[in-house]
């Protein structure tokens, strides 16, 4: 079952038993395919022009889970032959290794903004004493050029 509908603030009625979908999923596959061929895809946009790639950390941690995914996925399947099951502990790794790559990609991130900051700050600070040490006081009327 797809969850498009979820995604793109679709009213999704309750589902009957046997029943495979509706007029709310076709409206959620047109709302995507109306999203692709304008060129935004729904899932990047976060509201006042944001995107999820401008996020820091945020692609690289995705990158890192789906590797850490597939590999999982991979081992599990060769070793079990079972492709659901494969495909299961492949999704839960990238999850896992996603969130935890991310929490440490950040933590790392603002460590670094901190320390910039704090030289920007002791930068500045050494600019204006240098500044206030060599202005020269302005000559009074009576010590003129002769």
């Amino acid at each position: 079952l797809c969850e498009c509908g979820a995604l793109l603030g679709v009213a999704r009625p309750p589902r009957k038993r046997g029943h495979r979908g509706g007029p709310w999923r076709f409206a959620a596959h047109q709302r995507l395919a109306m999203a692709a061929r304008d060129g935004a895809s729904p899932l990047s946009e976060l509201g006042e022009g944001r995107s999820l790639l401008n996020i820091p950390c945020y692609r690289d941690a995705f990158m890192v889970g789906i590797a850490a995914g597939v590999a999982v996925g991979a081992h599990r399947f060769r070793g079990t032959r079972s492709l659901m099951g494969a495909a299961d502990w492949g999704i839960k790794m990238l999850c896992v290794t996603s969130l935890g790559s991310f929490a440490f990609c950040r933590k790392t991130y603002h460590e670094k903004r901190q320390q910039v900051r704090e030289s920007l700050h002791l930068l500045n600070e050494r600019q204006r004493a240098a500044m206030q040490a060599s202005a020269k006081p302005p000559l009074e009327e009576d010590e003129g050029p002769k």
